[in-house]
């Protein structure tokens, strides 16, 4: 192999490792995008949760127990 085919071959290898070097950083910014959603999806799903759960912590203190217990 010649010294040009060699620089030929090394340039075009570069050229296919910085696509994918490209491509994975947009994929991984795709990635964070999503997982940032999903937190505060979640954030806002325990927050729904913990308000709907505190009038019935409320209810179940003030009631005495069904006699089946």
């Amino acid at each position: 192999m010649t010294p040009e085919e060699q620089i030929a071959n090394l340039e075009a290898r570069v050229a296919f490792q910085e696509e994918a070097i490209d491509q994975l950083s947009n994929a991984m910014a795709k990635q964070d995008r999503i997982i940032l959603d999903l937190q505060q999806a979640l954030r806002l799903m325990n927050d729904q949760l913990k308000k709907l759960s505190e009038p019935m912590q409320e209810v179940s203190a003030d009631e005495p127990p069904p006699p089946h217990y």
